[in-house]
């Protein structure tokens, strides 16, 4: 197990994806998979953000481009797709969200 501190977005950053283990104050203790940092929560079990940028060429109509390649270029929008991911259930059951401040310990269970 190694220690995740200080608990913050920019440490948790590098266990995205990990099994961990969350020690709250009260002495519960959670296991599941990082997420993410949401909203000053740390979030277990659930979906990672993706953010998707599309373009639009521009066409160069009126510029000698005769042909499929000009009508082919007028307004062609592409996507940023990520690759499908397995549907394998989450490590450590349903979606989490842990407040930072009541976290005692985050372990990477790596």
């Amino acid at each position: 197990m190694t220690p995740i501190h200080p608990i913050s977005e920019k440490v948790c950053k590098a266990f995205y994806g990990k099994p961990v283990c969350v020690i709250l104050k009260n002495g519960a203790q959670f296991i599941g998979t990082l997420s993410r940092w949401e909203k000053g929560k740390l979030i277990l079990n659930d979906e990672p953000a993706v953010k998707l940028q599309s373009k639009t060429k521009k066409s160069r109509a009126g510029k000698g481009r005769t042909g499929s390649k000009a009508s082919k270029a007028a307004g062609v929008r592409t996507a940023a797709v990520p690759a499908p991911l397995p549907q394998v259930p989450p490590f450590g059951g349903s979606r989490m969200e842990f407040i930072p401040s009541r976290i005692a310990w985050l372990l990477a269970l790596i």
